[in-house]
């Protein structure tokens, strides 16, 4: 299988965890696998969109932001953004 494949279950994995334990299934929620990027969650429905160039989504916020503003966003070098899993 294709990466776009394995990054689709780790999509669906991911929403699927997110919505048992989200009583409230409305919202916007950081991509785990990209900072830039972030799902905006309504009736079910899910649509992965993105900030635009050089922000990244604040969970903390639910806005797009600078990356100075989310420390687990930090990048490693200059013009890298890191995904919040590999902050941690």
């Amino acid at each position: 299988m294709g990466k776009g494949y394995e990054q689709s279950i780790s999509v669906l994995r991911m929403l699927n965890a997110m919505w048992r334990n989200i009583a409230n299934r409305y919202g916007l929620y950081m991509d785990p696998e990209s900072c830039e990027y972030y799902y905006s969650c309504n009736s079910w429905l899910a649509v992965h969109m993105s900030c635009y160039t050089s922000l990244v989504f604040n969970p903390q916020t639910s806005m797009c932001d600078y990356v100075q503003h989310v420390p687990s966003c930090q990048p490693q070098a200059v013009g890298d953004v890191v995904s919040p899993a590999e902050a941690n």
